[in-house]
């Protein structure tokens, strides 16, 4: 009887082979990334949380690589971290990419040893190896732990592992696997004005605590936040390392949420720890700091509308945050204000209660909604039907939303993207420089295949 390969590959015994190798690679890649640690002589900084990873690496990446030799890591998981260690790139995920990848690893043990700087997001997404904080510590151990915001995110991984449907238990649970990050670190950089952190603080030696917040007695203060459409101010107090001073950030392509100032904030305290100026680091972060794509990113639209691309991720606390900031500016300008929202995926029986929670911070933030996809049209859409937005349509696709901006865009509007991917391709419909294309996330080779496999790609 011949094989059918279709009923192979969903068998158990192929699930099982799967595994086995999947696990091989990962000790394969881990062992070598460990060995290149070992001609390492610097100081590797962890960056933990669910809200502002990249935010405070790419200030970091700003601020420290100009001074010193810097290393900055762009995987944050399981694989990408030995990867970025080894210094190498996968590429597109192919078979023979892994083989590749397999046969030059042994090769790339004395990589890091012209670096005097690592940085590093650690991130996890599930309770359990190779997913989770205990894992990512046996490949790297940071010097200086950073932990920013946490929220409800990938918590459909944790509902089943822990047994409840409680959320706040699973957050503290999700909170004090990333503390584990603080366990060799010399020195433990938090987000004061977060719950969850900040009780998880209280069991961490004091000596070793250094805290960014909207306090008074915060190491670095967040005093003042200034959302625009043509950029994000940050002004802080500075009371650490024998300094006491005020200063201010712009950030003139960007549109942050007010946390963005906490993540920034948490950079800035460990470029202070490592001995930098603070009138050094305002001149490296203003010089070069970016962020990746779809990460509040400013862009002009058709009709001489205003583009935030935000459309990387979302979760309940990044999304709200953001429309407090479009609040402000639904307030402060006689533009018609946009609010395009995806799916938040990956929350599980938590999705309820999450979209309901950007629902109701909704009205009042924008004058115009347009939700994509099946969550929102079943969480969100009957909840806005009787508020004060002028404006709510559903479609169910990223093209049928692009193709309705497109027509019924009104004139010098602005408009917020915010979803669980494939919003990126909406934009496309709407940019007024096609050339923009290059500030979308998720373009490139690999992205692009499995997007033309589900026809849910943009050619423009």
């Amino acid at each position: 009887m011949a094989l059918n390969p279709k009923r192979f590959r969903s068998s158990r015994a192929f699930q099982t082979l799967r595994r086995i190798i999947v696990w091989a690679f990962l000790f394969y890649l881990r062992c070598f990334a460990r060995i290149a640690l070992l001609f390492f002589r610097g100081t590797i900084i962890g960056i933990a949380g669910a809200v502002g990873k990249s935010t405070t690496r790419n200030a970091l990446a700003a601020i420290l690589s100009p001074w010193k030799r810097t290393l900055v890591i762009t995987g944050n998981s399981e694989t990408g971290i030995p990867l970025g260690l080894l210094g190498i790139d996968i590429g597109s995920y192919r078979l023979i990419d892994f083989i590749r990848v397999t046969l030059i690893a042994p090769w790339r043990i004395l990589f890091l040893r012209s670096y005097e700087i690592i940085v590093v997001e650690m991130g996890i997404d599930g309770p359990l190896p190779p997913k989770n904080m205990r894992y990512l510590l046996t490949i790297i151990q940071p010097h200086i732990g950073i932990l920013v915001n946490e929220s409800p995110a990938h918590v459909a991984n944790y509902e089943s592992f822990l047994k409840t449907n409680d959320l706040d238990t699973i957050v503290r649970y999700i909170t004090e696997d990333d503390g584990h990050m603080f366990k060799r670190a010399r020195e433990a950089i938090i987000c004061s004005s977060d719950p969850y952190i900040a009780d998880f603080a209280t069991t961490l030696p004091k000596h070793k605590i250094r805290t960014v917040g909207k306090r008074p007695e915060d190491d670095i203060t967040l005093s003042h936040y200034q959302p625009d459409i043509s950029g994000t101010r940050y002004e802080y107090d500075i009371h650490a390392y024998q300094r006491k001073e005020t200063f201010s950030l712009i950030l003139p392509r960007y549109l942050l949420p007010e946390d963005g100032g906490i993540a920034l904030g948490a950079a800035i305290l460990a470029a202070l720890s490592l001995g930098i100026d603070i009138h050094k680091i305002k001149e490296y972060f203003i010089a070069s700091f970016t962020l990746p794509p779809g990460r509040g990113t400013i862009l002009q639209g058709i009709r001489d509308s205003i583009i935030i691309d935000s459309s990387y991720n979302s979760s309940s606390a990044s999304t709200i945050a953001l429309l407090h900031a479009m609040k402000h500016i639904t307030k402060t300008t006689r533009r018609p204000t946009w609010f395009v929202m995806g799916d938040m995926k990956e929350l599980g029986s938590f999705a309820l209660i999450e979209h309901a929670r950007v629902a109701r911070a909704i009205p009042g933030s924008v004058h115009h909604v347009l939700l994509v996809g099946q969550l929102t049209k079943e969480l969100v859409l009957p909840k806005l039907r009787k508020t004060s937005v002028k404006t709510l349509v559903h479609v169910d696709t990223s093209k049928e939303a692009g193709a309705y901006l497109r027509e019924h865009l009104p004139e010098r509007s602005i408009i917020l993207f915010k979803g669980s991917q494939l919003l990126e391709e909406t934009i496309k419909y709407i940019l007024q420089h096609k050339s923009d294309t290059k500030h979308l996330c998720r373009q490139d080779a690999f992205w692009r295949q499995a997007k033309l496999k589900h026809d849910t790609w943009v050619e423009i």
